[in-house]
């Protein structure tokens, strides 16, 4: 998969809310009510990474998770972020 250009991000930002940019990726934090619901998820997101095969960076801290979507191998922002994030996002 390729890494997208600037403006087809810019465009498929739209379509994330809440995500931004940071750092060379897609970029969202997430307050829960307690460590329970965080490590709940973070399992979900984990179990979710498993299934599309592709893994973010997880920065969790109690009750705050921090997420980091970017494709290594294309060094860069590809489809399958925006894919993981969408399901992310998903209730």
């Amino acid at each position: 998969m390729v890494a997208l250009s600037l403006q087809k991000i810019q465009q498929r930002m739209q379509d994330v809310k809440g995500w931004g940019l940071e750092g060379g990726g897609l970029e969202k934090e997430w307050m829960f009510e307690d460590f329970t619901a965080a490590r709940a998820f973070v399992n979900k997101v984990a179990d979710l990474a498993t299934q599309l095969n592709h893994h973010p960076t997880i920065f969790w801290e109690y009750n705050k998770v921090r997420l980091i979507l970017t494709t290594h191998d294309e060094r860069g922002i590809t489809e399958k972020d925006f894919v993981l994030a969408e399901g992310i996002d998903t209730p």
